[in-house]
C-alpha cells in the first residue's frame, strides 16, 4: 500500500515530533505518538484517505507505541 501524505492534513494539529508510530497488520489503522503529549488515531477509508479517528491527550511521554491486534495497542 502507498501512504500518500502530500494531498493529509492535520487540521488543528500542531506537533512537533513524532516520536512513534505503528501500522496494524490489516493496514487500515495507523497510530502515532507525538512530543506534545498526544496519541493521533487514524483509520484509513477508500483504500486512498486518512482521516483522524481521535486524538488522546496524555500526561507523560511516550516514546514507542505498537499494535497487538488489529484494533489493540500498547503504547
Amino acid at each position: 500500500m502507498l501512504l500518500d501524505f502530500i494531498n493529509q492534513n492535520l487540521n488543528n494539529c500542531t506537533f512537533i515530533l513524532c516520536l512513534g508510530l505503528s501500522l496494524n497488520e490489516e493496514g487500515t489503522k495507523l497510530i502515532s505518538c507525538v512530543s506534545d503529549l498526544k496519541l493521533i488515531i487514524m483509520e484509513v477509508s477508500n483504500k486512498q484517505n486518512w482521516i483522524v479517528k481521535q486524538i488522546i491527550q496524555k500526561s507523560l511521554k511516550g516514546f514507542r507505541i505498537n499494535f497487538i491486534t488489529n484494533d489493540i495497542f500498547i503504547f
